[in-house]
């Protein structure tokens, strides 16, 4: 755990009165450290003009200034969780919105010629090849139904599940967070 000291902030030049004895100016820092299955600790420690602190100093007649710092050491390795999930997430709700498109387009029997319908097929095919052929397509009249399309959206999102767990597993995470 790391104490700072405070130097007294000037609010401006100062008063052309007689000053303040120097000896008499105090600085008081309050750490509260929250570690990862720890209970919180707290330091109080009361310097001085020098700058050097002291734990257990007497109280001072006037405090010059005064803060509390809270640090939370566990809430940097919740963030990081926090936004590798995120991404993991977006890519997956990505891939499962452009093979839902792809999945209607084929059961409305978009024209295959349209640029559109090729740039939704075309991006698809290699997230979709390793399902091809698992349950024959069924269609009529331009219609077609593509069961590998289907497929291929449950096994991305049961993948984007499994990621998201291993990364709370290798960053430590026991619980869920609210």
């Amino acid at each position: 755990m790391t104490v700072r000291s405070i130097e007294p902030k000037s609010e401006g030049p100062a008063p052309a009165t007689s000053p303040a004895p120097e000896a008499s100016v105090q600085r008081q820092e309050t750490v509260v450290v929250h570690q990862r299955d720890q209970d919180s600790s707290e330091r109080t420690s009361v310097g001085g003009p020098t700058g050097s602190l002291a734990e257990h100093a007497p109280a001072p007649l006037a405090t010059a200034s005064s803060r509390t710092v809270v640090r939370d050491e566990v809430g940097g390795t919740e963030r990081r969780v926090a936004q590798v999930r995120q991404i993991i997430w977006f890519v997956v709700g990505f891939l499962e919105v452009v093979l839902a498109l792809r999945l209607v387009l084929k059961l409305l029997g978009a024209g295959q010629t349209a640029g559109f319908t090729q740039t939704v097929v075309g991006f698809t095919e290699p997230f979709l090849a390793p399902f091809l052929g698992i349950f024959p397509s069924a269609g009529a009249a331009g219609f077609e139904f593509e069961p590998a399309t289907a497929v291929a959206m449950l096994v991305y999102l049961l993948a984007g599940v499994g990621l998201t767990r291993l990364v709370r597993i290798l960053y430590g995470e026991t619980r869920e967070t609210a």
